[in-house]
């Protein structure tokens, strides 16, 4: 049996007589004793955000673009599913692939600058929205945080950071790393990877292509 004094800092267990890191193997079980301050039953790093209505966040998008300029390209409810790939797998880990499933909590637009003429998919960008993870429909990975955050390119660095850290870039393109979900769809990684499901960038395309048209 090993036995640790060690104090908590950044994120870290450091071993107050060595001065290093204690690192935790995963599954293992763990008996930790401190006083009853020294333990919280909330994370304050993981913020709950407020969701705004469908109506007040058409009148903020409009406001904030102009009524020319913003497309709704999901309603507040909807799921989606994305992959998270790690390069590195660490012991214990039960995959390298993962996919989970999210839902966004506001109405989902994309806009464009003014100066932009709008028919070609580069012009249209991503709003922010608020949505939370759901669960891992792929992987094996017991959730412990539902994560919440303000907008989707966010919910995904948050994720990566907080169940993979330094196994990979928390970086990715929202348009093309999120799919739409559908009821009792089969989630499949290889389909995930070769985007055969219907995304938000196909959406994006969708509204440049109409645009042209106007």
């Amino acid at each position: 049996m090993a036995n640790f004094k060690v104090i908590y800092k950044h994120g870290q267990f450091i071993d107050t007589l060595t001065g290093k890191r204690i690192i935790p193997v995963q599954d293992a079980i763990y008996e930790i004793v401190g006083r009853s301050n020294s333990f919280r039953e909330e994370d304050e790093k993981l913020r709950i955000y407020t969701p705004t209505s469908s109506p007040k966040k058409k009148e903020l998008v409009i406001k904030k673009y102009g009524v020319a300029n913003v497309f709704k390209i999901a309603n507040a409810g909807s799921i989606l599913v994305f992959r998270v790939g790690n390069s590195k797998k660490v012991d214990g880990d039960e995959s390298n692939e993962y996919a989970f499933t999210c839902t966004i909590l506001e109405d989902l637009y994309i806009y464009k600058n003014a100066d932009s003429v709008g028919d070609e998919i580069k012009h249209w960008r991503l709003d922010n929205c608020v949505c939370i993870l759901d669960k891992c429909v792929l992987g094996g990975l017991t959730l412990t945080e539902k994560i919440s955050t303000h907008s989707l390119n966010k919910l995904f660095s948050h994720i990566v950071t907080f169940y993979f850290n330094m196994q990979r870039s928390g970086v990715c393109n929202a348009f093309n790393t999120f799919f739409f979900y559908e009821k009792n769809m089969e989630v499949v990684h290889d389909k995930l990877i070769k985007g055969l499901y219907k995304s938000l960038d196909d959406e994006r395309k969708a509204v440049a292509s109409s645009f042209i048209k106007k």
